[in-house]
């Protein structure tokens, strides 16, 4: 990950390590499992996309450098953003002494209620096609907000709030204080009808279970909604070429790779984490599966475990 007018660490001569997390989309997808998540129906392989390949991969990698170069990487770094972020809180709560150094760009915190999120928010927008007649479908999502609703959403936003730091410079910068009661009178003073209005304050609000309890943070109210990056997880791209991201890729992941898949149920509890703890027999995961069918699996860490997310260990060992 570098700016794109940059050029890379591979260019500059520096040795780069890449991995795939023990899946490859071009072997392992199965139309009928899942398409591209049917790696998350393996035990082991759930285990390495959530965190368990880190370290053998890393020391697999150095051990390469150190043949090759007759000495071991004197500072080694990494960087990753989204699922590589996670992985880089990961190793700063559970490997510190793996790197020097740490970059973890837009770190995905606990994914599986994120998927829910997403769920929510395509459910939101879908309410706005019910109310313009038009068929729930993702092709449809992009025609839920126009780019003009989208623009008139941002003024709106900023008309309510961009001035609360004492700054009029396009951004909120408080947001603690930009409330919906603020923001709402101003979207329905733009123009966007009362379905777009609803849903934005769903977004907003966040997912909820049926007792009103939130599972996963809404979005707040800032200059950044509609933006194309926003856009394009949400609705899809405005001229309709690239599907919301929401649908395509967090639709079979919350269906298959953050829930426990059909034919797998839990072995052994949590509570034999952490792995050192003496009760504890050796190397047993705080979680791990087996096949109902298909015999005994390999036990691995697995993608739940992976939040949420602390940084105490790492600070202790001096990151």
């Amino acid at each position: 990950m570098t700016a794109m007018d940059q050029p890379s660490a591979l260019s500059q001569g520096y040795a780069v390590m890449a991995q795939d997390l023990g899946h490859d989309n071009a072997t392992n997808a199965d139309p009928a499992r899942g398409g591209l998540v049917a790696f998350a129906r393996d035990p082991q392989a759930r285990a390495d996309y959530g965190g368990a390949s880190l370290r053998p991969v890393t020391l697999a990698a150095k051990a390469v450098i150190g043949a090759y170069y007759g000495q071991a990487p004197r500072f080694s770094y990494f960087m990753g953003c989204s699922k590589g972020g996670q992985e880089g809180m990961v190793l700063a709560q559970r490997e510190p002494d793996l790197y020097n150094g740490i970059v973890a760009a837009a770190p995905g915190f606990a994914l599986p209620r994120a998927a829910l999120a997403e769920a929510w928010n395509t459910q939101a927008f879908g309410g706005v096609l019910a109310a313009q007649g038009k068929a729930p479908t993702v092709a449809n999502l992009a025609t839920a907000f126009s780019v003009e609703d989208g623009a008139r959403v941002r003024q709106a936003i900023l008309a309510a709030c961009d001035g609360l730091d004492g700054a009029q410079d396009g951004i909120v910068a408080d947001g603690a204080r930009c409330t919906s009661a603020l923001v709402v009178p101003r979207l329905r003073a733009a123009g966007l009808s009362a379905a777009q209005v609803v849903a934005l304050e769903r977004v907003h609000d966040g997912v909820r279970d049926a007792a009103g309890h939130q599972i996963y943070p809404g979005f707040g109210w800032d200059a950044g909604w509609f933006d194309p990056g926003w856009r394009i997880w949400m609705t899809g791209s405005a001229d309709g070429r690239v599907p919301a991201l929401n649908v395509v890729l967090g639709g079979p992941s919350r269906l298959v790779l953050f829930a426990t898949p059909p034919g797998m149920r839990r072995r052994r509890p949590m509570r034999c984490w952490p792995r050192r703890r003496p009760s504890c027999p050796r190397r047993v995961p705080p979680r791990s599966w087996r096949p109902r069918r298909a015999g005994r699996a390999r036990p691995g860490r697995t993608w739940a475990r992976m939040s949420p997310i602390s940084i105490a260990s790492g600070r202790a060992a001096g990151g």
